[in-house]
């Protein structure tokens, strides 16, 4: 374990009685290995600022340092909630908190490769001030934050209140290191939410097999397993991604709801929680059975009216007939669109409503039927 703070040139800053004087936090490194970090209160200046560019990542998973594409210097995050200290890269409160974010950088002084530390786990290192960008609120709007000021190391920013949500927010940490590369780390809040599963955005119908799956993951999951059976047959184990694109299952015939199972899991592959959701695969087309304007006939370029009535009679046996659009060519440049009703007023097509198709619930367009 390191014994004190060392400067960017490898001196000693401090006798132990100073360090004593402070609040001194060990932040560990893997089983044996650990940095004392005294953080005397202090304040950060801040100003908005753009994100540049990440680079390449190497992770130590024991403290979630993030090092450079050289693993010569590191970025790290980590949280206080009272004096609750939380090293994990995540965070759940309760709506409407805040807590205080501590962010470190420092130069990595155990290896001398990154195949060492990721064949180790673990790694020391010396802390050393450092110009971070922020981003707290999740939305790309970075500031500046200070490590040091004034020769003082800055004892953490309090955050703002996070309402409550699905899905987590995600701070972003951005520093450039000495030698120049950038360093990217995150830390997600999760604030009154709770794990969920949808596909396509809880839509009900689809007319396309491969969906689109939101995941909302509890707090602490890491990794997701996703399968189209419920034993989890055949499954595939993911990095948990907001969304994640799936291939419904084919080939049962006459069996249109069709099921996804999610598991969410921590980091050693525990299964931490279960989930699944359901949609209706439907690629079968509505059918027109007749169409015929009932008002505003007129065809003729030019022609002041602006509505027409149109009396359609469709048919959709699974998700239903759910708009309609009038042209006047087998086109849908130029049509005009309306909510399907066996009676509906829509606006005159440049050139008169000649040709009518419906949508159904899925999307599945019918085919153009000439208006009588």
């Amino acid at each position: 374990m390191v014994g004190g703070i060392m400067d960017s040139q490898g001196s000693p800053k401090e006798s132990g009685a100073e360090m004593n004087s402070k609040k001194c936090t060990t932040v560990l490194m893997g089983m044996l290995i650990g940095v004392v970090l005294c953080l005397p209160a202090g304040a950060a200046t801040a100003t908005t600022a753009a994100s540049p560019e990440p680079s390449p990542i190497l992770i130590d998973d024991a403290a979630d340092w993030r090092f450079d594409a050289d693993c010569a210097y590191y970025l790290t995050m980590y949280t206080t909630v009272g004096n609750q200290i939380n090293h994990n890269d995540w965070i759940w409160l309760a709506p409407n908190r805040s807590f205080k974010l501590r962010v470190e950088v420092g130069r990595q002084t155990d290896f001398a490769s990154c195949a060492e530390i990721v064949r180790q786990q673990s790694a020391g290192g010396t802390i050393i001030p450092g110009d971070v960008l922020l981003d707290m609120q999740g939305d790309g709007t970075f500031e500046h934050f200070q490590t040091q000021v004034d020769g003082q190391w800055v004892d953490g920013v309090f955050t703002p209140k996070y309402a409550s949500r699905t899905g987590p927010y995600l701070i972003t940490a951005i520093w450039v290191a000495p030698n120049g590369n950038r360093i990217v780390n995150q830390l997600a809040v999760y604030a009154g939410t709770t794990a969920s599963v949808s596909i396509n955005d809880g839509a009900e119908y689809t007319n396309d097999p491969i969906v689109k799956l939101n995941l909302a993951p509890e707090p602490g999951a890491r990794y997701v397993s996703l399968s189209n059976d419920a034993g989890f047959k055949d499954a595939q184990v993911m990095n948990i991604a907001a969304t994640l694109p799936w291939r419904l299952r084919s080939g049962v015939t006459g069996l249109l709801t069709k099921m996804v199972y999610v598991r969410f899991l921590a980091a050693n592959g525990k299964v931490m929680s279960s989930f699944s959701d359901d949609i209706v695969l439907d690629t079968t087309a509505p059918v027109i059975q007749s169409a015929s304007l009932t008002s505003g006939r007129a065809r003729v370029l030019g022609s002041k009216q602006k509505s027409v009535t149109i009396a359609v009679s469709a048919f959709d046996k699974t998700s239903g007939v759910d708009r309609l659009q009038v042209s006047s060519s087998k086109s849908a440049r130029g049509a005009s669109s309306a909510r399907y009703k066996p009676t509906t007023s829509v606006q005159r097509p440049e050139g008169g409503a000649k040709f009518v198709r419906v949508s159904d619930g899925a999307g599945n367009w019918s085919k153009w039927r000439r208006v009588a």
